[in-house]
C-alpha cells in the first residue's frame, strides 16, 4: 500500500497519469507478470511499470506491505514499482543527500553530536559511491539492508543530520597510497577487536589492520549467545563437507 504523507505526486502507470494529493492511497498487487493498481475508489488498471513522481520538493510517502504484513516505512522523493518474478520490487528514486541522511539516522540514531554525524555522513557517502553499482543488474543501485547500508526511513527525527550531510557535501575518504576510495566496512560492535582485511576477505588493505577496540566492550552486542539445535548443526556441517 502506497500513501502520500506530504506534498503532491502524480501516478504514472505506463502511459496513464493521475495526480495524488496528501492522504491518497494506492494498492499494488501482482497480476500475472504485471502490476494491478487500485485506489479506495476502485480499480485503476494493470501496468508493466508504475512510478510515483513528486510534484513538489520535500514530498514524502509511506509504503506498508500487506502480504506479508510488515511495518510501514516512510521515504523522501519518488518511487518505482516493477514486477520481480513473483513479487513486487519497490525502488526509492531519491536525492543522494536525502538518502545519506536516512542512512545516517538509521545506523547512528537521532541523539548524537553534530561532529559525529559529519564523520558518519562522510563514511556513508564513501561507501555509497564505491558500491553504487552493486545491484545494477537487478535494476537499482543499493539495497536497504546491511548488505549495502541500512536505510529504513527518511531522516525524520533530527534535522541536524541532514545539515551534517550538506556541510560535508562532496567529502569522501580515500587511501593515501593509491588515492582510491576506501572500503568503508562497518559493524554494530567489534566485540573488542578487529581483524586484518585478508583474514576476512581475500585482499590485504593497509588501512584495515587488526587492532584492539576496548570501546566496543562497553556497547550493546559486545557479547551474545546463539543456541542452535544439535541436529540442525550436524546437518549444516555435513553440507559444508
Amino acid at each position: 500500500m502506497f500513501s502520500t504523507l506530504q506534498g503532491e505526486y502524480f501516478f504514472r502507470g505506463d502511459t496513464q497519469q493521475i495526480n495524488l494529493s496528501p492522504g491518497n492511497m494506492l494498492y499494488f498487487s501482482m497480476a500475472g507478470d504485471q502490476i494491478m493498481v487500485h485506489s479506495r475508489l476502485g480499480h485503476i488498471g494493470v501496468f508493466n511499470k508504475v512510478e510515483l513522481v513528486p510534484i513538489k520538493e520535500e514530498s514524502l510517502f509511506q509504503v506498508r506491505p500487506l502480504a506479508p504484513k510488515l511495518p510501514a516505512r516512510a521515504y523522501c522523493d519518488g518511487i518505482k514499482v516493477q514486477p520481480d518474478f513473483n513479487r513486487l520490487l519497490i525502488i526509492n528514486q531519491v536525492d543522494f543527500s536525502h538518502y545519506l541522511a536516512g542512512v545516517v539516522e538509521t545506523e547512528a540514531g537521532s541523539s548524537s553530536g553534530q561532529e559525529f554525524y559529519k564523520a558518519h555522513a562522510i563514511l556513508c557517502r564513501t561507501y555509497a559511491i564505491k558500491n553504487m553499482d552493486r545491484h545494477i543488474e537487478e535494476g537499482f543501485n543499493l539495497c536497504d539492508g546491511t548488505h549495502c547500508q541500512a536505510y529504513k526511513s527518511y531522516n525524520r527525527h533530527n534535522a541536524a543530520i541532514y545539515d551534517a550531510v550538506k556541510e560535508t557535501d562532496h567529502k569522501v575518504v580515500i587511501y593515501s597510497e593509491d588515492s582510491t576510495l576506501i572500503t568503508a566496512a562497518f559493524h554494530a560492535n567489534s566485540g573488542g577487536a578487529t581483524y586484518n582485511s585478508e583474514d576476512v576477505w581475500l585482499e590485504k588493505l593497509g588501512y584495515l589492520r587488526a587492532i584492539a577496540d576496548p570501546f566496543s566492550l562497553k556497547g550493546r552486542q559486545a557479547s551474545w549467545t546463539k543456541t542452535i539445535d544439535r541436529n540442525n548443526w550436524v546437518q549444516y556441517l555435513q553440507k559444508m563437507v
